[in-house]
């Protein structure tokens, strides 16, 4: 449970400021939103992904990794090539030259590509456990936390694509 927490906050922290000292910048809250480069016939998915690639690239990063929901994960899995081959290495993870990692904290509506270099992700390796005694309800309150950040240099941000709808981008890439 702890873990869930710590990775739904490394994934959407709401920031860190004078009413909410102890949150952290989510990765969500710190990618560049995505903006389209070109468009495509019977645009997919994956066509969204490599075109974030190529937005990241134009900065001069090479995204090499795409958080996605397991919902967009088995759109992947079922996209062919034209000899009906599947592009998406299951066993692998890799989708054109791209790891696909999948996460129950990305909703399905949206992902994450980056340039693993871009995002540090930085957590105490141990639990905090905290025990007190209240006399007055003759209990025991146990309080239990574990510590994490995200830095991201401002640069940085230009390495990692936030699609918010991804329903919405393939629209915007797919031409008339």
């Amino acid at each position: 449970f702890i873990d869930d927490k710590t990775d739904e906050e490394v994934w959407k922290g709401i920031g860190n400021n004078e009413n909410a000292q102890k949150k952290i910048y989510g990765l969500k809250g710190q990618a560049t939103a995505f903006a389209k480069l070109g468009t495509y016939e019977n645009a997919t998915v994956g066509d969204v992904i490599l075109d974030a690639v190529a937005q990241a690239k134009r900065k001069g990063y090479v995204a090499n990794a795409a958080i996605v929901s397991f919902a967009t994960e088995v759109e992947l899995q079922g996209l062919k090539d034209k000899n009906g081959n599947p592009i998406y290495n299951a066993i692998t993870g890799m989708f054109k030259g791209v790891r696909i990692v999948p996460s129950a904290i990305v909703g399905n509506a949206e992902m994450l590509i980056a340039d693993s270099r871009c995002a540090k992700v930085l957590r105490r390796p141990t639990v905090e456990i905290e025990i007190t005694r209240e006399a007055d309800l003759d209990a025991w309150k146990v309080n239990v936390r574990r510590a994490s950040q995200t830095k991201v240099k401002e640069a940085h941000k230009l390495g990692l694509i936030y699609v918010a709808d991804v329903t919405t981008a393939v629209a915007a890439i797919t031409k008339a």
